[in-house]
């Protein structure tokens, strides 16, 4: 409608200036449309903007405009369009079958054609077959069951004849020429547009137990986005009970209506004026509470935090208001919050004035009020509040990786470390993921952990490693990384050392007896042993006589039992070959004597005397008690030993009993415990020079 009936407190005189303007607007460029009555009066859907016959071509760049004008989303799945006698089907091409309210979907003869001309739409696009006709015709919009939803009989208009313009809805009977080329579609027309009816009044029509100074509002919307008065009337006297000022599109406007009386219902409408057009509600009720025994109710709360109409709030907030009563009384609080109106009580009986929420969603518009209540059960309603939270800005991509990506030779006792932020701050957690040669990585290896490295542990060797990260905040979105790569280092070469026998030393029957000036002497059978150290595991140990395989072990210590007969020089060889195909050796060699050691110290003494003129020496054996050892000296008691003096062209022999000798130290000298505590001992060798009795 173009106006609604005269209020009282209101200036006529501007009325007849818009009425004026309004009317020679509509007898210079406005067309009246013929509308069928919809059989199904409840739906909200209307056809909204018609591009009949655009500039250039008009077939495969035609297309109609609804528009759902309600809060509610309406689904229009099995929907038609009819136009020339035929039910045309619908195609979804982008959005949903779900039209929210207050949005717009546009209806094409070719959605490619008109993704091209209006390659900036994003919003409902469906396809459908028509052909409309530039000399006018009959549209209509029927669902699922072929009702008529909305209808328009639209006739051509000089304006939007191979212009570019469009014909947009402007009251129920009256269409105008589009003020911009190529039309509106998704957007509000250009045209200008009455303020939608008001709505959505607190308190809920036929409200009870409302204070005597109560709150009421309603939400108002603009299709031109302009901004508008609410007008309150008392519908009783058509009284003016007060005006919000400056209203934006979409928001609420609200007014106090103090001073009422006790159990008395009021009767409210609000009217939205946008200085053009102006709108009327229905009419709401709403009943005051009972006085009773003198009592007063609490008083209605108020500033509230957040402050209404707040917006970037942090999720995690305590809300508060400002309560009390003017008797005094203990007062308890009701809290309603929710994302929708009304909203639901959240709380009851609280004592304080202050509730914590929680953690909010993000991006998201909250409406709450507070119910305050006495010890008699009187209660005051709050008016109603909202604000919204804050957007979400996901966590930025981790990066800096270690090791870097396509790193080469990493340790395998390496840790995995990354840097990462938030743009809002936010706490972040990490999911660590890694696999081994396989580029897309999907193998979770920690979970939710707040720190930015990460300990593998049992990397393999020589292996091709991808791994990535994703990092989540606090209301979790998440960002993930690139997959990144790293190959572990190769295995060091085992590491091989023969322990047994060793160098310069005499075995005898697989016991080592004393050392050697040089080579090593077996007698009899001996253990070969050797001592194997590797990065992995060991494969196998070979043993190697003279360039051929003797034995292998597969298993530590590893041990070889080895006596051959021929007296010769043997190359012994000990070969470690770990998992990798990796091999280390270690090589000694090996004088075999099948001889007795005794007749090996004559045969040291007859070439030192053919070698050595000027060699003088003692060859002792026998046992001796205390044996002691002093600098370079050797202190005992003889009990019974047999003493040959050596020298260049002859010998002596002698025995010596209990009687205390002293010689020099030699590395030919071995010894072996004969009695108990180890104080008597057997001892064979030779000394240099003499020995002093």
């Amino acid at each position: 409608m173009l106006f609604r009936g005269e209020k009282n407190n209101r200036n006529k005189n501007i009325k007849k200036a818009v009425v004026l303007i309004v009317s020679t607007t509509i007898i210079l460029s406005v067309y009246t449309f013929t509308s069928i009555p919809k059989i199904d009066s409840n739906e909200t859907i209307r056809i909204n903007e018609i591009m009949y016959n655009p500039l250039g071509t008009d077939s495969g760049h035609e297309w109609i405009e609804i528009y759902n004008s309600a809060d509610t989303t309406t689904n229009i799945s099995g929907w038609r369009l009819f136009e020339a006698n035929v039910n045309h089907t619908l195609t979804l091409i982008s959005g949903s079958w779900e039209i929210p309210g207050n949005c717009f979907a546009i209806i094409a003869d070719n959605y490619e054609n008109f993704q091209d001309d209006y390659p900036q739409y994003s919003n409902f696009l469906f396809d459908s077959s028509f052909k409309l006709v530039n000399s006018g015709e009959y549209l209509a919009i029927k669902n699922e069951s072929l009702t008529i939803i909305d209808d328009v009989f639209y006739v051509p208009q000089d304006g939007a004849n191979n212009t570019g313009m469009s014909l947009e809805y402007h009251t129920d009977d009256v269409w105008e020429v589009s003020l911009i080329n190529g039309g509106t579609p998704g957007e509000p027309n250009s045209i200008c547009s009455p303020p939608c009816q008001p709505n959505e009044p607190i308190p809920e029509n036929n409200a009870i137990n409302q204070s005597i100074d109560t709150i009421i509002s309603v939400k108002v919307v603009d299709f031109d986005n302009d901004t508008m008065s609410v007008f309150f009337y008392n519908s009783e006297n058509d009284n003016l009970i007060d005006t919000a000022f400056n209203v934006s599109n979409g928001s609420r406007a609200e007014v106090s209506w103090s001073d009422l009386e006790y159990n008395t219902t009021y009767f409210w409408y609000a009217v939205a004026n946008d200085s053009l057009f102006e709108n009327t509600s229905e009419i709401w009720s709403f009943s005051t509470v009972s006085f009773e025994d003198g009592n007063n109710p609490p008083f209605i709360p108020s500033e509230p935090f957040p402050e209404n109409g707040s917006v970037d709030i942090d999720l995690d907030i305590n809300i508060s208001w400002v309560g009390g009563d003017p008797d005094g009384d203990p007062v308890t609080y009701d809290v309603y919050l929710g994302e929708n109106l009304p909203p639901p009580k959240l709380a009851s009986n609280i004592s304080e004035s202050t509730y914590s929420l929680g953690t909010l969603n993000i991006n998201t518009t909250y409406y709450w009020n507070i119910v305050a209540w006495d010890n008699h059960s009187k209660s005051s309603i709050g008016p109603l509040w909202w604000f919204t939270t804050r957007t979400n800005t996901p966590p930025n991509q981790p990066q800096d990786p270690e090791p870097f990506n396509g790193q080469e030779n990493v340790s395998v006792d390496t840790i995995l470390k990354w840097t990462c932020s938030d743009p809002d701050e936010d706490t972040l957690v990490f999911d660590v993921y890694l696999d081994e040669n396989d580029t897309s990585p999907d193998n979770l290896v920690s979970n939710d952990q707040e720190g930015t490295n990460f300990d593998p542990k049992g990397l393999k060797y020589k292996t091709t490693y991808y791994w990535k990260i994703i990092a989540t905040d606090g209301v979790g979105q998440s960002t993930e990384s690139p997959i990144w790569n790293f190959t572990t280092e190769h295995p060091s070469p085992p590491i091989v050392s023969i322990e047994k026998p060793s160098e310069k030393s005499f075995y005898f029957r697989n016991n080592r007896m004393f050392s050697l000036m040089f080579n090593c002497i077996v007698h009899g059978s001996i253990d070969i042993k050797a001592n194997v150290t590797s990065d992995v595991e060991i494969e196998k140990v070979q043993l190697f006589v003279n360039g051929e395989l003797i034995e292998e072990d597969t298993s530590a210590p590893y041990s070889f039992e080895w006596g051959p007969n021929i007296c010769s020089i043997y190359k012994i060889k000990v070969k470690a070959i770990d998992n990798s195909g990796q091999s280390s050796e270690d090589n000694i060699t090996v004088i075999k004597w099948r001889f007795h050691p005794v007749l090996l110290i004559l045969l040291s003494l007859i070439i030192l005397k053919q070698i050595a003129s000027p060699f003088k020496g003692s060859l002792i054996r026998g046992t001796v008690f205390n044996l002691r050892k002093v600098g370079n000296m050797y202190h005992t008691r003889a009990l019974r030993l047999h003493l040959t003096e050596l020298g260049l062209l002859k010998s002596s022999r002698s025995v010596t009993r209990l009687q205390r000798i002293s010689f020099k130290n030699s590395p030919f000298i071995r010894t072996f415990d004969i009695g108990p505590l180890g104080l008597t001992k057997f001892i064979i060798g030779i000394v240099p020079g003499r020995v002093d009795v």
